[in-house]
């Protein structure tokens, strides 16, 4: 029986949660489907500025799910991602989570080394204050992989 992995990029600040949707998604021709949680217009498997920026301005909690062909991380491909962009608290938080099939079968442990290098950028880079991922849910720090830059007691 396979896990799925979760990646969270927790505490996003606001003005670069497109930036970084738009890194982790790619392409439009990855979307399979938008969905939102809250009545906003979407145009089923793409997604705007205009739209984040009418996500941002919602005066509720609510979270828009994409569901995703494939995410490329670095060399390494993950099939049938679902990612969820997350508005609580006027914070915002972006995660994604995948089956363990899509490493664990490339008998190759440096994925998740790539992994991790790869989501530390981006968090980095996009002003998370927090990003980690392990077996979901990746909340439970005993089943991480990785939190900011340390490696987690799980190995895969």
């Amino acid at each position: 029986m396979s896990d799925l992995i979760e990646v969270v990029l927790e505490n996003l600040t606001e003005s670069n949660i497109s930036k970084l949707l738009f890194t982790l998604v790619g392409k439009f021709k990855n979307i399979e489907n938008i969905e939102c949680s809250e009545e906003i217009y979407l145009l089923g498997n793409k997604i705007s500025d205009v739209d984040i920026e009418n996500f941002k301005k919602l005066q509720t909690d609510a979270t828009i799910i994409l569901k995703l062909h494939h995410l490329k991380v670095n060399d390494v491909i993950l099939n049938h991602v679902l990612l969820r962009l997350v508005k609580y608290d006027n914070k915002y938080d972006i995660d994604f989570t995948f089956d363990d099939k899509d490493i664990s079968s490339k008998l190759d442990t440096s994925i998740l080394l790539h992994l991790h290098d790869y989501i530390s950028e981006l968090g980095n880079h996009f002003g998370a204050t927090q990003w980690f991922a392990g077996v979901e849910p990746a909340i439970d720090q005993k089943t991480r992989f990785f939190t900011n830059y340390e490696l987690g007691p799980l190995k895969l």
